[in-house]
């Protein structure tokens, strides 16, 4: 985690969103990494920089491995992702 103290990881673990990723970001200056890897990339950043508006970008794709039931963190994610999207937390 590179912002453990996030509102989001009230919510999820770093274990609830950690399975495959697809690949890492190189987030533009001022933007805010929650999930890093070791050599600096962004797993997960929030970026209220770039544009007018806010984004939430990562490279995690729950969606297919919950659909199909092989990996239970995504589920996990998911249980805690959601409500907090849904109390417009970020």
């Amino acid at each position: 985690m590179a912002s453990p103290k996030y509102d989001l990881f009230n919510y999820i673990t770093l274990e609830d969103a950690t399975w495959h990723q697809h690949g890492v970001f190189w987030p533009v200056e001022g933007a805010q990494k929650l999930i890093a890897t070791e050599d600096g990339g962004a797993v997960m950043y929030l970026d209220q920089v770039s544009t007018k508006g806010t984004w939430l970008i990562t490279t995690l794709d729950p969606d297919y491995p919950f659909g199909s039931y092989f990996m239970p963190a995504t589920e996990r994610f998911l249980d805690g992702f959601l409500p907090w999207l849904a109390e417009g937390e970020i």
